[in-house]
């Protein structure tokens, strides 16, 4: 895996480069990663954790350069030393066990664009900012508070659970009542449609065709290359392209019908109305064509009910209605007998299933 820790050989073609890097103790800055273990300024050792890309502009290339792998850390005064070092050059502390210098994770442009310069955080900077993040945050509120609004927060939406469902008992009495029934109607005759032309449906005819676009399909169009940089983890770093298949979505035609055919269709709906006074009845059905398959003939194609009574609320003020679906249901409901039923508090809707008939025994 390309920059992974236990990497020990890079591809031989690779051109490498120095990374950067500054003194913390002097703030000499851009040291080289390769050339400039220890400042040349105050003598410190280098840290790889302060190593970073520099910019096109300030990249510089490392000649014949022999990879051993990422430096070996000192576990004892942090100097980094070159993967084949046997003890560290500072204290002398053996490295066999020694952990591996971290890497900056690699970077990626397009080619033909250009590197900036990726400095690390300031370490001091990030110290303070971890110290703040690991300090208990003060709250907000304290934990009585908090309590206090949880309670007022349920008592609130247990009111207004209760508004919405409670419920008054109400005596009302039927002031009207009326039915619709109705049959849908439907004609066999052309209908006009569009699909594909290897998907028509049969006996279809005044067929036009054209073209249309039916999907799209990716086809290659070359291909990206991008260029990465790699930290080698040991004071230097290598630029590999990358390229990979690039597509471009290309229509695809097929022919597109319209078409006219004959089938079944919706054309109308008869209607009979009545009242309380008036007993149900299905309207009267004319059908052309006595129920054969033909053009311009007719069929029955679905019935419909319903059963509407009207009462008179509590407060006299407009009308609470009940719909049912079968006339057995709508039948008790006579002009001017009173009944019990539910009426929401807050929502003046009727629970039309707490319909009771009012007086003794009801």
């Amino acid at each position: 895996m390309p920059g992974s820790p236990d990497e020990t050989s890079i591809p031989a073609d690779a051109p490498i480069f120095e990374m950067l890097w500054d003194c913390r103790y002097c703030g000499t800055r851009k040291l080289l990663g390769k050339t400039h273990r220890f400042c040349p300024n105050c003598g410190a050792a280098q840290e790889p954790a302060a190593r970073y890309f520099p910019s096109d502009a300030e990249k510089v290339a490392v000649k014949d350069h022999v990879y051993h792998g990422a430096d070996r850390v000192c576990p004892s005064c942090a100097t980094a030393s070159s993967a084949q070092a046997e003890f560290c050059p500072q204290c002398g502390t053996p490295l066999t066990d020694a952990a591996r210098a971290g890497r900056r994770a690699s970077e990626r442009r397009a080619e033909g664009e250009s590197f900036a310069e990726s400095r690390p955080p300031d370490p001091d900077a990030a110290r303070q900012q971890a110290l703040a993040a690991a300090r208990p945050a003060v709250p907000r509120f304290t934990r009585a508070q908090v309590v206090l609004v949880a309670v007022g927060l349920l008592f609130l939406c247990g009111v207004a659970a209760y508004a919405l469902t409670r419920t008054e008992t109400a005596t009302v009495a039927v002031v009207d009542r009326e039915w619709v029934r109705s049959i849908d109607v439907e004609a066999y005759g052309p209908v006009s449609g569009s699909d594909w032309c290897d998907s028509l449906p049969p006996g279809a005819y005044a067929v036009s065709r054209h073209q249309a676009v039916r999907y799209h399909e990716q086809v290659p169009d070359g291909e990206q290359c991008d260029t990465i940089r790699i930290d080698n983890g040991d004071g230097t770093y290598r630029e590999e392209r990358s390229c990979f298949p690039v597509y471009r979505s290309e229509p695809v035609y097929a022919d597109r019908c319209t078409y006219q055919v004959d089938t079944w269709a919706y054309a109308r709906t008869v209607e009979a109305r009545g009242t309380g006074h008036d007993t149900p009845a299905w309207p009267a059905l004319d059908l052309t064509g006595g129920g054969r398959t033909c053009v311009g003939c007719e069929r029955e194609a679905g019935r419909h009910e319903r059963f509407t009574v009207y009462f008179s609320p509590p407060d006299s003020e407009g009308r609470l209605s009940c719909t049912f679906d079968a006339a057995e249901a709508w039948q008790p409901f006579r002009q001017g007998t009173e009944w019990v039923l539910e009426v929401g508090a807050f929502t003046g809707s009727p629970d039309c299933g707490s319909l009771r008939a009012a007086g003794p025994g009801g």
